[in-house]
């Protein structure tokens, strides 16, 4: 668990432990209660004629298999950026993004539900949480990748990172013409990690109902409370390649032209979602014989304390030279084929944000009473949370005097839907 983790759990158990004692001074009610109940199949009580709704505590686990969506799709490298680029003097080409984040998916994952609380007649109250097992897509891997940079101008001179020294290939000779041309930017692999992760604690408030309907076996339950929940998205990639293409040999006689110019690179970026805000809900189940079929709803009033964090590299082999005699006409202490500015790069970047991030919950479950205070369960959850800050469209691929990559301010309020089945048991509900 980690150490974000830590301080909501222990906020939690603080409740139960405080609801558990209030409670128990209740004393033997509420065991009666529901030692009465566990086996006995019919009891009237203070809610009128028939057989009434269990009372005392009561609890359920249930497993879930849950799939979340994944974040919008968007280009690995500077959205709708084009570069004119070359390989040789007379070798101009436009270069865009290959590729974007489309080939992530939403993948199914494990996760589990617990729900644990106490009412008598019309009040009670719940605490419940949730938590899904991570959600990743194992390192994926592309071959020939080509992506943008927004390679912006600077000093005096106008120069820019990615611009290097550009001759003919072949020969290397003395009476090449080096210009200081932009590079084109390809990796020859990179590999891309996904990984998602969520859960939720809550605490309500409830209020139960008269039974409702001609046959008095539907009831409703009012909930009013908080919740606390946290949404963790991460993306990292790895760029690999050739520095030259040419392995070793002498540049005078093997073609060489630019690789990988900024063989190796890595970047990391990771979205932290706190959302807390106050929370309404609604449940309506009726029951027939050993049957019965609950519906519930819930709104939550999510304030979003957003934390994203960007660290990596660029260029780390950016300083590596080329086996061979170099040909005179190139400037000194220059590269053919690399970065005119020959020095590796790494960054760190922190953003913060506020925002409003509203959800709901949807559940609908179907339950068989094995006697009246066990139950088999079954059902589906579709939830939908706004305001959510995904890794993947925060990054932004900008290289200027002052700064190497970033954080867009202006991405992270994405929708997610988390939907899919639950199975389980409950006690005395």
């Amino acid at each position: 668990m980690s150490f974000h983790r830590t301080k909501p759990w222990l906020a939690a158990w603080g409740v139960l432990m405080l609801t558990a004692v209030s409670a128990f001074g209740q004393g033997v009610p509420d065991s009666q209660l529901m030692n009465g109940q566990m086996l006995d199949p019919s009891e009237p009580n203070a809610f009128g004629s028939g057989v009434g709704p269990n009372q005392g505590y009561f609890g359920s686990f249930e497993a879930l298999y849950w799939t979340i969506s994944p974040p919008g799709a968007t280009p690995i490298g500077s959205p709708g950026l084009t570069r004119l680029v070359y390989a040789a003097p007379d070798q101009p080409n436009v270069q865009s993004n290959s590729m974007d984040t489309g080939f992530l998916v939403a993948d199914w994952t494990w996760g589990h539900r617990f729900e644990l609380g106490d009412i008598v007649e019309h009040h009670g109250w719940m605490l419940g949480t949730y938590n899904t097992r991570a959600q990743s897509q194992t390192p994926l891997e592309f071959s020939n990748v080509t992506m943008t940079i927004d390679d912006r101008e600077f000093g005096p001179q106008n120069r820019r990172h990615l611009d290097g020294w550009v001759g003919t290939p072949v020969p290397f000779d003395d009476t090449t013409v080096w210009s200081l041309l932009p590079l084109p930017l390809q990796f020859d692999y990179l590999r891309v990690n996904h990984l998602t992760d969520t859960w939720s604690v809550e605490w309500m408030y409830m209020y139960r109902t008269h039974p409702l309907g001609f046959r008095r076996n539907t009831l409703m339950e009012l909930f009013m409370g908080v919740r606390y929940m946290e949404f963790q998205d991460r993306f990292d990639v790895w760029g690999r390649g050739f520095r030259f293409r040419t392995l070793d040999g002498d540049p005078a006689s093997d073609p060489i032209g630019p690789g990988t110019i900024l063989a190796d690179s890595e970047w990391r970026t990771n979205s932290n979602n706190h959302i807390v805000g106050p929370q309404l809900g609604l449940r309506l189940f009726t029951r027939a014989g050993r049957w019965s079929l609950s519906t519930e709803g819930r709104f939550f009033a999510g304030f979003n304390f957003q934390t994203v964090r960007q660290s990596g590299y660029l260029g780390n082999r950016m300083n590596e030279g080329i086996t061979g005699a170099l040909p005179t006409t190139i400037p000194e202490n220059a590269i053919p084929f690399a970065p005119a500015i020959r020095q590796p790069v790494s960054f760190n970047h922190v953003y913060n944000a506020n925002e409003f991030s509203p959800g709901i919950e949807f559940r609908v479950e179907g339950k068989c009473h094995l006697t009246r205070g066990l139950a088999f369960k079954a059902g589906y959850t579709l939830a939908y949370l706004d305001g959510i800050a995904r890794a993947s469209n925060m990054v932004d691929y900008v290289w200027s005097e002052t700064s190497v990559f970033g954080i867009r301010p202006d991405t992270n309020r994405q929708g997610v839907f988390m939907n899919g089945l639950t199975f389980g048991l409950e006690f005395n509900r």
